[in-house]
């Protein structure tokens, strides 16, 4: 029955999300699955479980066997006109380009996925693209854009609710950024407001990253 392998599948891909919150990375039970879904032409599952393979692959510091998943997930969901999950394996294989250090290319991917989000009108995930945008931006020493992307950002996440989490992330990139230009209030005041959406939030690793960075500045 199509209709219950396809909610098994759904089960095993919230399964793996979870799994991967614990820190649990079977890489051999969505592998099993992806060849299930292609052997039973269950083109929309199989290009979901492969981007989950691919972040855990992620995950696991095997980045090369990310990136071929990625172009594998990324093709399925072109050919199925899946805008979205074509954005997202974008924007994972951007994650996986910024963390080799390939930071150019991360920019295009994530480019094209702002892009994407923008053409489905998909606002949360443009701000989350313009925020990691701006912190390349920072880090390739293109400043000005970065501030003007990170502002953008924060104009996005203002008319979303209850994205705290993405707003503090792009206030502690805009402060470390205001800082780097030695504009001391306009740091101070965006790292403080990150911290204490962070607090609200609970977001411990968020909070210690920004009190770090209070610290050392």
């Amino acid at each position: 029955d199509t209709d219950e392998a396809e909610a098994t599948l759904d089960a095993i891909v919230d399964f793996s999300r979870l799994s991967q919150i614990m820190y649990i990375y079977d890489v051999s039970l969505l592998s099993e699955t992806i060849a299930y879904a292609r052997e039973h032409h269950l083109t929309r599952k199989e290009a979901s479980l492969l981007l989950e393979r691919a972040r855990m692959h992620f995950y696991r510091y095997q980045r090369l066997e990310a990136l071929a998943t990625l172009d594998e997930s990324r093709t399925l969901y072109r050919s199925l006109e899946d805008r979205r999950g074509e954005a997202e394996s974008m924007q994972t294989k951007g994650d996986v380009l910024r963390i080799l250090d390939r930071l150019h290319e991360a920019a295009d991917a994530f480019r094209i996925a702002l892009d994407i989000f923008a053409e489905v009108s998909y606002q949360r995930g443009q701000a989350s693209m313009l925020t990691r945008l701006g912190e390349l931006y920072v880090r390739l020493g293109s400043l000005e854009e970065a501030e003007r992307t990170l502002q953008s950002s924060l104009r996005l996440y203002d008319e979303e609710t209850g994205i705290r989490l993405g707003k503090a992330n792009t206030m502690r990139h805009l402060g470390g950024l205001y800082a780097r230009q030695g504009r001391e209030d306009e740091a101070e005041q965006a790292l403080q407001t990150a911290l204490r959406l962070y607090e609200d939030i609970d977001a411990r690793l968020g909070a210690a990253n920004t009190s770090l960075i209070l610290a050392k500045w």
